[in-house]
């Protein structure tokens, strides 16, 4: 997958004076790639991070009650498993879930 370092890469080909053809071949990227990127500037692009589902998602509300009475995400993953006994899940996932709360 390609990440911003391959899109300077190609932007800076494009800078030399390299033609998108030459550009693909010598970096060893596709010719679509190459092309989606040539006309841009560094500035306006914006790589998109694929969004994932996670497992506490069906538990939102739960986590959002529970983190508001304790403010521990260790608090709030214990009385998670007390409550769901077939859910297993780590602190951290508790904390990335939690993460937005704690600024509210």
């Amino acid at each position: 997958m390609y990440g911003m370092e391959e899109i300077k890469e190609v932007l800076e080909f494009r800078d030399r004076g390299y033609s998108q053809r030459k550009t693909a071949r010598e970096l060893d990227y596709s010719l679509n790639f190459v092309r989606k990127y040539w006309k841009q500037n560094l500035a306006d692009i914006v790589v998109k991070r694929r969004e994932y589902a996670s497992k506490l998602d069906p538990y939102a509300s739960e986590i959002k009650e529970l983190y508001a009475m304790s403010g521990n995400s260790e608090a709030v993953r214990r009385e998670l498993m007390k409550r769901h006994p077939g859910l297993s899940v780590s602190l951290r996932t508790v904390e990335r879930h939690t993460k937005a709360l704690q600024h509210q």
